[in-house]
């Protein structure tokens, strides 16, 4: 975190990081499913863009979805999701359309909850492929 003293130093923008407990189960999955992948693809931190990093690089004024972490294998990089909790179908949607039109592919963590197996087991992959 800058301070404001070192932003009026540094041409850094102040951010001051907020914890969300409630997203503390979603972290945790992310951080186990980033260690799983390095261990079966046999990939680095190195090869890892956080979504922290991916809304650095976009600016934090603008509030895009990023997938949880983009995966750099074989000169593709792969958007990874991690899903815990229901949404919407449209929303699931919408995450995988931008998904489809910024990354070579990607791959989908998801929970056995019945809603979020529910609401993404409804989106027609086959429509992804017509954008």
């Amino acid at each position: 975190m800058v301070t404001r003293k070192a932003e009026s130093v540094v041409p850094i923008r102040y951010y001051e990081h907020k914890i969300r407990l409630d997203n503390i189960l979603h972290d945790i999955a992310v951080i186990d499913t980033a260690i799983y992948l390095m261990k079966i693809w046999d990939i680095g931190l190195g090869d890892i863009v956080t979504e922290k990093e991916l809304h650095s690089k976009d600016g934090y004024g603008r509030r895009s979805h990023q997938p949880d972490f983009v995966v750099k294998l074989a000169g593709k990089e792969i958007a990874i999701e991690v899903e815990l909790t229901t949404k919407s179908r449209e929303r699931f949607m919408k995450n995988i359309e931008d998904n489809f039109m910024r990354f070579e592919t990607q791959f989908w963590v998801v929970s056995n909850e019945k809603g979020v197996r529910d609401n993404l087991g409804s989106v027609d992959m086959r429509s992804c492929n017509n954008l």
